[in-house]
Order: structure tokens, then sequence, then C-alpha cells
């Protein structure tokens, strides 16, 4: 992987120059040192030099995003207030902001999360080019959302942005600042410069960023042209783990089994004759084309990422970093996430339907064969003592969740509108202790609860694990809903 030079913005120009000029020295022949002013201008020429190059680089993958919202607190903006906490008269705002396109079908990402319900109308400029728009996907965990673009079939193709294959970037180093903008400024791309002072790290890391150029929806790109983060308000998202958070990639029911929530709701309704949701145990992942040419491995081919226990794909001996190389006898003639698409169009998930992988192992090409079967049903579980509905937390849901980081514990899917929880605890936290018991499932976690219950306890402490944070909430328990709680 390679490895960014960190640089200050003056010394920006060193490195494209190919280093400062020589000082001279009592025993080294004189030379002629340019003056401030010659330094100055062979600075700025490179700085400009640079930002153009990476601007071209990087604006095919620029958007505009202009989108009309209900009023009232809870929409784009989060609730605008007059000065002094009062609410902003209601009625639908328009909010114009700058995104960037994911993928070449028109998936584009901003970064605030929207609410599909509020939404009254959306569009997308592309190169100056108005689209209309809907909500693919709002992400509350991350606070973005993911919208697809109706093009017509006659439409020019996108230009996904290129994401940073580099380390998080270094104190000091130097990054060209791109913003979108709309009609008012002919949907010009505003360039800029920004120094990375540091770095936060949460559910998704951050850059602490010294720059003017900054706006909501301001990408950042690397010298290589290649995108380093997007900006939400005072944040700036290292674009690389977004896209892993977000995993594009996974198309298929058993990439994420129901989208990754392991949602019981589906359970009974079924897809085939065995009803039920078919599950196979397989987490997979597309395969990356630098990497893929460095290792001389097929392109066209989709990795096993994990391949759960006891599951069908198990039994029928996949292996992680297994590689398949085609499906149902229809080998993979594309490559990244259109190999994704490819698998689902030739397999086709039905509980008790079998399908066979072309699969690619130390070099050797063998065809295995397994059985969909009925997915495992999650274990919910509702406690009204706290105000909160947990989930246990399997290895599928470790494995598909984002934000998750923690193995053992249970999952809070949800938090009961008034209840002690609060805002203490957040849909997506694991919670690992209560009352200073480990709950690692969720036997452990009722048995613990049951005994909360038995001593009549006035107040409680949470242990929970946020992102990769530990975190306590204390809660009082008088204030508590009726009731006691079940399975749900």
């Amino acid at each position: 992987m390679p490895e960014r030079i960190p640089v200050f913005p003056v010394c920006l120009a060193a490195l494209l120059l190919g280093g400062c000029a020589p000082t001279p020295t009592s025993s080294s022949p004189s030379v002629s040192t340019p003056s401030a002013s010659q330094e100055g201008d062979r600075i700025l020429h490179a700085i400009t030099e640079t930002t153009e190059r990476v601007t071209a680089a990087v604006e095919p993958s620029l958007v505009f995003v202009e989108v009309v919202v209900e009023g009232g607190e809870g929409h784009a903006g989060g609730g605008r207030r007059r000065p002094g906490g009062q609410p902003a008269p209601q009625g639908p705002q328009q909010v114009g902001l700058a995104g960037l396109m994911l993928q070449a079908d028109g998936t584009v990402l901003i970064p605030v999360a929207i609410p599909k319900q509020k939404v009254q109308d959306l569009k997308v400029w592309v190169g100056g080019q108005e689209y209309p728009a809907e909500i693919q996907k709002t992400d509350d965990q991350l606070q973005v959302t993911l919208l697809k673009i109706q093009a017509p079939k006659a439409a020019p193709a996108f230009v996904p942005a290129r994401p940073s294959d580099a380390a998080f970037p270094r104190r000091g180093e130097c990054l060209v600042v791109l913003t979108a903008s709309g009609k008012d400024t002919d949907f010009q791309v505003f360039p800029g410069m920004g120094t990375v002072r540091g770095k936060v790290t949460g559910m998704l890391d951050t850059l602490i960023m010294d720059s003017s150029a900054l706006g909501m929806g301001s990408v950042l790109a690397g010298l290589d042209g290649r995108v380093v983060g997007i900006a939400r308000q005072n944040q700036v998202l290292f674009f690389p783990e977004l896209l892993k958070k977000l995993d594009l990639g996974r198309k298929t029911p058993e990439l994420a089994d129901n989208g990754g929530t392991e949602d019981a709701d589906d359970e009974e309704e079924g897809t085939g004759p065995g009803k039920g949701k078919p599950w196979l145990g397989l987490i997979l992942a597309a395969v990356n084309e630098e990497y893929a040419e460095a290792e001389g491995l097929p392109k066209e081919s989709i990795r096993v990422s994990k391949v759960l226990k006891d599951s069908p794909a198990a039994k029928a001996g996949l292996k992680p970093m297994d590689l398949l190389v085609g499906v149902n006898h229809q080998a993979f003639t594309r490559s990244g996430t259109k190999a994704m698409e490819q698998f689902g169009k030739f397999n086709t998930p039905e509980v008790g339907k079998e399908v066979t992988f072309d699969v690619l192992r130390d070099g050797q090409r063998l065809p295995l064969s397994c059985r969909y079967d009925k997915a495992p049903a999650p274990e919910d579980f509702q406690a009204d003592d706290l105000g909160i509905q947990v989930r246990g937390l399997t290895e599928m849901l470790f494995q598909t969740t984002a934000g998750v980081y923690e193995r053992e514990g249970v999952l809070v899917t949800s938090v009961l509108p008034g209840s002690v929880a609060g805002r203490a605890i957040a849909p997506g936290d694991v919670l690992v202790a209560l009352d200073g018991k480990p709950t690692p499932d969720m036997k452990a976690f009722t048995s613990a609860l049951e005994s909360l219950r038995k001593r009549k306890a006035e107040g409680v402490l949470v242990k929970l694990s946020r992102g990769n944070h530990t975190v306590f909430a204390a809660l009082n328990l008088t204030l508590r809903l009726s009731g006691k709680g079940d399975k749900s």
C-alpha cells in the first residue's frame, strides 16, 4: 500500500518542484539563487498547477444536490431555529449541498441523513445536467444518505469517485478541497487547499482540517487525485472507511442476510417452496482489481470473506479466501461490484434449492454445491424497564452491521419514546454489561435484568460499546414504563 508524504502548504511546491534551492556555503561555488519574488511565483505556479490537475481528476465525480423537505425539526438540516431557540416557521424548505458519485449506475452520496418520507422534491446536477433522483437509503448511524439518479438510457456514463488506497493522512499533510456549486454560480467547482491537523476516532474516523474552503459536501483529495474525505459541517469523514461501512458491493441475500438487519419480519413470507428466508451463511466481498493484478488472480471473481459456523456453506466445504469465479455453471465476466451483480443474476435464492459454485483455491478449480436453508430467526427482546429493544448479537449481525466492533453483547435496535433510556442509549449501541454483570448474549442479558427487577433497583449503570468507544449510561429506573418486557 503506497504511503503518502506529509507536506505543509509552503513545502508542497518544493515537493512538486523536486526540492528546495541549494544553500551556498563557503566551500561551494557561488550559485545564483532566485529572488523572493521569483521563488514566490514558482510556489504559486506549482500549487495552481497541482490544484488544476487534481480538480480535473475529481470533478467528473462531483455533483450538486437540491432537495425540498418538509419544514420543522427532523428534516435534513436537523430543524432550523431562530436566535434564542425559537422554532423556525413551518413549511417546505430547500436545501442545496455538494455530493459525490459513488457508482456508475448513478448512486450518489450526500453527508447528511434525510428521512425519505419528508422529501417533496429531489434533483441532482452532474456536469451542469439536471436529473431527477430518489432516496435509496438513509443511514442514521453514519448520518449519510444514498441517492439514485433516474437517468434516461441515452444519458452519458457517470464517473464514480476513486477512493484513496493509502493510509489515514498524517498531521501536516496537504489535501485539495473541492466544492461543487449550484445554479447561482453556474455549477462551478471551487478549489482550495487544506492541511490535516489531526484525527478523531469514533464509529467512523474523521479528519481535523485547517481550511477556509470547507463546505457541506466538500470533497478532499490527495495529490494523486483520489478521494480522501467528504465534509459534513465541521467534520471530514474518511472516505475509504466510509465506503467499507456502506458496503455497496453487497447485492445478494447471503452477503448481508436481508441487508444486514436480520429482520424477523421477513421470516414467514419466504420466497420459494420451502418458505422462510433463504440462507447460505456466506459473506462475500468484491475483489479489488489492483489487488487481483498484483497477486496474479482473476479480476472476474468474488472473494469469500467469511463462512459462518454450521452454515450450509460451511457444510459444503467453502472456506474464507476462496475465490468464486462462477455460479451455477456460468462464469463471471465482470469485475468488482459488477461481478456481484452477476452473482445475483445467475443465482435465485430459494429455501431447499441447490447452488453450485466454481471455486478457485490454491490455484485449483473445484465445484462445490450446497443447498439453501432457512435462515435462523433473530432473538429479540423488549426490555420496557430500560426502554429499549435488543437483539442477540450473532456472527452475521456482527459482520454486517455498520459501527459494531464488539462481538459479544446484545445490539440495541430501538429506544422506546419517552423511556428512561432517553438520549443516553442509541440504536446501534452494543450493551455489554448491565448493573456490573457482563451480558455477552441474550441469556446473560435477561438474567441480569431479572436480578435488577428482584432487588427493585432505582437506578442502574449500563456499559455500552459505541463504535470503537466504551461509554457508560446511568439510568433512573423510577421513571420506567409499566410492564416488564418479553421476547417479541
